[in-house]
């Protein structure tokens, strides 16, 4: 007798052959993770999620589980992404109708990166339950990082993230993202094993499982703990500015120098000091045509300043072979350099298919939506007094922060 058929399946519930049940449950399950994330924080119902996707899951056949894969996803962003229908009514100036339709695609698509990864899931482990509970973790996070890559990636929404300020903040310097989702993922199938390892009899591999589910969280806190930095004898000053411009005036000719002004103006006070952060695009202008408020700063600016800010650069790309718009970041100053945006956000920076969907509506000609990815690491962006390496937190989602 093999190992698996000692472990006779005992959790074959009656309630989930039921033809609406078991969608239910998936939907509910994918949708409960967006309740981990802020503003709600209960990281707790990461676990759970998992334990009800198993629940309906690991007895499916290979055939069933795109579907349920897909159905976990469609929770997940139909809760998740509403934002994405704020960016399409209110600033591509669509009806309600049609941004509706084009939210239901756009979720409808994302969603198939979870089909995609519970297929791959019964392939790879088979019609093996116990397989299937040791690789869902892996396949978990495979999903994620899938996603989080093709077509420039969609990093949101990862379990992990949740833990920012949870548990299991204190192994994100060595895991990062997705190790955190990775333990998730495991605490949840482990809870699964345990009803069926003890309603079976395997009270020692039970509690087993229990150690291995638990060490994280209770290594956890205490890695919290640990300095992973250290205090420079010569500290830098640091200023931040966020100047909240609306995107229906963003990159209106009419507001450009009010915009410049304001981000000007937050920064009266802050000119000596070493580093100084302006967000994403904050100077609305291609650099080729910015020269004179590059100037500006750089008069303005401390002999050992650095300012570091977003700003879109047109040019001709040897890479794309092709004149084209980044999404960039420049250093002005003590520092300098610029970097080019790799991980682009679909619609809200590029079109995808653009060749197809530009020209249907509005939104799809939204002037910040014509970014290209820039398709390879760039050098660094030069040292003087000191290395200011330019920190790229264009999207607080992303897996990990490149250095520049």
């Amino acid at each position: 007798m093999n190992h698996e058929s000692s472990l006779r399946h005992p959790l074959n519930l009656k309630f989930l052959s039921s033809s609406w049940l078991a969608p239910v449950i998936l939907l509910i399950a994918g949708a409960l993770q967006t309740l981990t994330f802020s503003p709600f924080y209960l990281w707790w119902l990461g676990p759970v999620s998992v334990f009800l996707i198993l629940l309906v899951t690991l007895n499916q056949t290979s055939a069933k589980l795109f579907r349920s894969g897909w159905l976990v996803g469609l929770g997940l962003f139909a809760s998740g992404v509403s934002w994405i229908y704020v960016s399409i009514s209110e600033h591509g100036n669509t009806s309600a109708l049609v941004a509706i339709i084009l939210m239901i695609l756009f979720v409808a698509g994302l969603a198939l990166f979870h089909g995609i990864a519970f297929w791959f899931w019964g392939k790879l482990a088979k019609e093996s339950r116990v397989r299937r509970l040791i690789l869902f973790p892996a396949i978990w996070v495979l999903g994620d990082w899938l996603r989080g890559w093709l077509l420039t990636g969609f990093p949101w929404m990862y379990l992990g993230t949740a833990h920012t300020d949870g548990p299991l903040a204190g192994l994100a310097p060595l895991t990062g993202v997705h190790g955190l989702t990775f333990w998730i993922t495991v605490t949840g199938a482990a809870a699964y094993a345990l009803w069926w390892l003890v309603v079976t009899g395997h009270r020692k591999a039970a509690a087993a499982t229990v150690a291995l589910a638990l060490l994280p969280w209770f290594v956890a806190p205490a890695m919290k703990q640990a300095d992973w930095t250290q205090l420079s004898d010569e500290p830098l000053s640091f200023a931040a500015m966020q100047g909240n411009i609306p995107q229906q005036i963003k990159w209106d000719p009419d507001f450009l120098r009010d915009q410049i002004v304001a981000y000007l103006g937050m920064t009266e006070e802050h000119w000596q000091s070493d580093l100084i952060l302006w967000p994403e695009t904050a100077i609305p202008i291609p650099q080729d045509q910015a020269g004179s408020v590059i100037d500006h700063i750089n008069n303005q600016l401390g002999d050992n300043s650095t300012l570091i800010t977003g700003i879109p650069w047109y040019g001709y790309s040897e890479r794309i072979e092709d004149f084209t718009f980044h999404n960039s970041i420049m250093a002005i100053g003590s520092g300098e350099g610029i970097y080019h945006k790799q991980k682009l956000v679909p619609f809200g920076e590029y079109v995808p298919l653009q060749g197809i969907l530009r020209g249907l509506i509005g939104f799809f000609d939204l002037p910040m939506s014509s970014f290209s990815p820039w398709p390879q690491v760039p050098g660094s962006t030069g040292r003087q007094r000191r290395q200011h390496h330019a920190l790229h937190l264009l999207r607080s989602g992303l897996p990990r922060l490149r250095r520049v």
